[in-house]
Parts: C-alpha cells; structure tokens; sequence
C-alpha cells in the first residue's frame, strides 16, 4: 500500500484508518453530548476519557484542531495540566481543590465536587451538591473507569437516592 507516495505495511494503513474512524466516532458523540452537558465536558468525555492518565498535547491539539475546538478550553477549564509536551488528565481529587470556592458552572465541575464529598464521606454537603446533569455525568464516566469505582458506584446510588 502507498500512502503520499511512499510503502506503508497494511498494518499501518489498518491502524490510520481506525484512528480515523475512531475520530470521527468520538467527534459525533461530542455533538451529542453537548446539549446534555457543556462542550468542556462533552470534549472530556468524547475525547478524553478512556484514554489514559497522560495524552499527548500535540496530538489532542491535532484531533481538536481538526474540528475548530481550542485545546486551551480545557486547560483553562483545569480538565487538564500542561507538564511538557504532555498533558494530564487532573482526577476528581486533584480538580476538588481547583474548583472546592469556584461557582461550579461546568457540568465536570459539579461531578467532581460531588463525587469527591461522596469519596470523603461528607454526605450532607454531597446531597446539597448533587445536580441531575452531574448524576448524568457521572453514569457516563462510570462507563470509561475515571476515579475510584467503587465511590463513582456509591455518588451514583446516592445521586439516585436523592434526585
């Protein structure tokens, strides 16, 4: 196989068709997720979830340039921590103290804040917290294994209990 001229293995030629594909797939789904949610955590959850602790910055910047989105949403957001040519994926526990004084506009805002008070067993301040589109998020992230399972598990029972 050719590709711009030169021998690729059919291997490679398999592997960029599906990143291709598996673009395209996570770019629909984005669209979909943004009217349940905001377009920083429906980026997160097409884009970023699943993927790993770590991602390349230049190859998200890539994918999300491809598609006009402007990768320092989700710096500025603190979904994510440029560390060299890296970035990484901040976990709740590491967002909650970003976000613990913040009005908590992003629906990932409200899922973390919610889910690490359900981690720390602060059920009160987490009823007061839970949001229906925070609930629904979570479900969502609970699908990719983002945090702790087992306190996902409990602030989804919980979300359940109350909304």
């Amino acid at each position: 196989m050719q590709k711009t001229g030169e021998a690729v293995s059919v291997e490679k030629a398999i592997n960029d068709v599906q990143e291709i594909i598996d673009s395209e797939i996570s770019f629909e789904r984005m669209q979909d997720l943004i009217n349940d949610f905001d377009k920083e955590s429906a980026i997160y959850l097409s884009f970023l979830l699943g993927k790993g602790k770590e991602i390349s910055y230049s190859n998200l910047n890539k994918e999300l340039s491809s598609r006009n989105i402007d990768i320092n949403r989700l710096l500025a957001s603190n979904i994510v921590k440029k560390e060299g040519n890296m970035l990484k994926v901040l976990e709740p526990e590491e967002r909650y103290e970003i976000i613990k004084d913040e009005e908590k506009i992003l629906v990932i805002d409200q899922a973390d804040y919610f889910y690490y008070l359900v981690k720390e067993g602060n059920l009160k301040a987490a009823q007061k917290a839970v949001t229906e589109k925070a609930y629904k998020f979570l479900k969502k992230q609970n699908e990719n294994g983002r945090g702790v399972k087992k306190y996902i598990k409990k602030a989804i029972d919980l979300a359940e209990s109350i909304l």
